[in-house]
């Protein structure tokens, strides 16, 4: 199991305040986006997560989050949300 390390929530709200939408570094990059959930847990923050089957056809047996690649007229957030 990794090391957790505990995050006063505050001082993670006031350094998110402080970043801004990020677009592609490159245009040989696909636009995407991630949600990353945090939520209160004993210690520190949790993180949202799923783990994909193996018998997935893309990145079977892989930890994801909810996001991905952006779809034509999608806005980060909806990619992200969804």
């Amino acid at each position: 199991m990794a090391d957790q390390v505990p995050v006063e929530v505050a001082a993670f709200e006031t350094r998110l305040a402080q970043v801004g939408e990020v677009g592609s570094p490159s245009p040989a990059f696909s636009p995407g986006a991630v949600l990353l959930l945090l939520y209160p847990h004993p210690g520190g923050l949790g993180l949202l997560a799923t783990a994909r089957t193996a018998q997935m056809p893309q990145h079977g047996g892989q930890i994801s989050l909810p996001g991905g690649g952006m779809r034509s007229g999608e806005t980060a957030a909806e990619t992200a949300l969804r």
